[in-house]
């Protein structure tokens, strides 16, 4: 359930001490809306021009939830420049593979997020869906490309979402620095 995932996302927040959530997929804005008083900031990207639109007006009003039209790689390789301390990342595009898009977006997501300097901490909605089929990535296959970028990560597989974080969380580089 969606208050499931909320409260897993807070724990993480919470024991990494971070203050900055960043999301692919928006869809109908659900985690930020839930989860608006729980960041200083939230990102969120969404390609679908209707759920962006509806997600704008949704949250025009809130200056610490900002709404990214595009592909999410694409976007995260952009938005990564401007991003100076860890965040907490929820990847939840692949489930709405647009029309033109040639290949699911977790891949490159995830390069993008762990070439960083930062400890961010990913969480990876629907893990069930990563079995190969359908143009899905295999679990394996993020389970390697996330080691083969950051060894020291820990990869694990919990009621449905993916989690990836470093064994510590990165003392030198806290939310607020």
């Amino acid at each position: 359930p969606h208050e499931y995932r909320q409260e897993t996302l807070l724990e993480y927040a919470s024991k990494y001490n971070l203050d900055t959530l960043i999301e692919s997929g928006t869809h109908l804005g659900l985690m930020p809306e839930a989860l608006q008083d729980e960041f200083n900031m939230i990102y969120s990207m969404e390609l679908n021009i209707d759920y962006y639109l509806n997600a704008k007006e949704k949250f025009h009003f809130l200056d610490h939830v900002e709404i990214i039209k595009g592909e999410s790689s694409e976007q995260l390789a952009i938005l990564l420049k401007t991003i100076r301390r860890p965040a907490l990342f929820w990847l939840d595009t692949h489930a709405y593979l647009e029309k033109g898009l040639a290949e699911f977006s977790i891949i490159k997501e995830i390069k993008s997020i762990l070439s960083t300097r930062y400890n961010h901490v990913l969480l990876i909605n629907d893990a069930r869906l990563f079995t190969g089929l359908k143009g899905y990535p295999t679990l394996l296959d993020i389970r390697n490309n996330i080691s083969s970028l950051r060894p020291d990560y820990h990869f694990e597989v919990n009621n449905d979402i993916i989690r990836a974080y470093a064994d510590i969380p990165d003392k030198n580089m806290k939310s607020g620095n």
